[in-house]
């Protein structure tokens, strides 16, 4: 398993590129019509908020290594 370390102000700056990205991509889901890419969409967004969330989970523990 890979482990990354953040210093608080990288871990800072992660977390605002992904809420930026998780806007983003919510506004290309509702422009699109194709079925498919649509739902891929729908992944990635999903995956980016489970990516956020570890990262606002381990600065409530203080913690900014990503294992």
């Amino acid at each position: 398993m890979t482990q990354i370390d953040f210093n608080p102000g990288e871990k800072k700056l992660m977390e605002e590129v992904l809420e930026v990205a998780i806007s983003d991509i919510g506004t290309e889901i509702t422009h699109t019509d194709i079925h498919e890419y649509k739902e891929g969409l729908k992944k990635r967004k999903q995956n980016l908020l489970n990516c956020l969330e570890k990262l606002r989970h381990c600065r409530e523990s203080a913690d900014y290594s990503l294992v």
